[in-house]
């Protein structure tokens, strides 16, 4: 009768042990199923984002091509020509006696017209892009602001900026995007653009004397976003404030971020 009892015993413990071994493999079997999947689902990300990136370079690359090209064909071609035709055009004022108004207009068009060119090649050259220089392209882009007399730009900078050109180029269009913004809704007549660069961090705040306006009513349209994303971009934060119709913009770049 014991002996009877203990081999029940003996084969409910196996049956036991049987179904928590099964119940194991099936537990391990699907785990291991959805590590699978885990690991295919990475996998398959990697390489869309590896493809993304290789699309993104070449267009780059097909970019840089044709603005180099188009840079050269600015400068060759269209500046010569442009400057012929200022050259032949001083030449008849200086050989008038008393040269009409309407030849020193044009000889002055004709000059910030090649300016302007000039400038444009610059920007669509791959070399000159390596070698940007934040504070140069901003007192390039006051100095061709102010020549509109509408509105005067003041640049003050202080420090020296160590963050990449490619980084220095993203942060030019941000403050781009800021001054268009103010030309386009401010009416203002001046704007104060103040920068100060050290080891960690980069604070620029753009400030106009304009109409203001209800920051609970901005809203993020294609100009605001761009500035956004580009600032997020450079691990930054930027922020709009308003108060006694001055409109203020605040930029902070961390150096490290760069």
């Amino acid at each position: 009768m014991f002996k009877e009892h203990q081999e029940v015993l003996i084969t409910v413990v196996v049956g036991v042990l049987l179904i928590l071994f099964l119940v194991a493999v099936f537990i391990f079997s699907i785990v291991k199923y959805k590590r699978k999947v885990t690991e295919d689902i990475k996998e398959r990300l990697a390489m869309r984002k590896n493809f993304e990136n290789i699309l993104f370079q070449a267009q780059i690359e097909v970019q840089e091509s044709t603005l180099s090209t188009l840079s050269r064909e600015i400068h060759d071609n269209i500046g010569q020509l442009l400057s012929t035709a200022k050259m032949l055009l001083n030449i008849t004022v200086r050989d008038s006696i008393e040269p009409a108004e309407t030849l020193l207009v044009a000889s002055e068009t004709l000059t910030t017209a090649i300016n302007e060119l000039r400038a444009l090649s610059k920007s669509l050259n791959k070399d000159w892009l390596v070698q940007f220089d934040l504070i140069k392209n901003l007192e390039a882009e006051a100095e061709r602001i102010n020549s509109g007399k509408s509105l005067l730009v003041v640049l003050k900078h202080t420090g020296n900026l160590m963050i990449s050109s490619d980084h220095q180029i993203i942060l030019f269009r941000i403050i781009q995007e800021a001054l268009q913004n103010t030309i386009k809704h401010s009416n203002s007549n001046i704007v104060h653009i103040e920068s100060l660069a050290t080891n960690e961090l980069i604070e620029i705040k753009i400030e106009d004397n304009g109409n203001g306006f209800d920051i609970r009513q901005m809203s993020d349209g294609i100009g605001i976003s761009n500035m956004k994303q580009r600032t997020n971009l450079l691990g930054g934060t930027i922020e709009w404030t308003s108060m006694n119709n001055n409109c203020s913009v605040f930029i902070k770049i961390p150096v490290t971020q760069c």
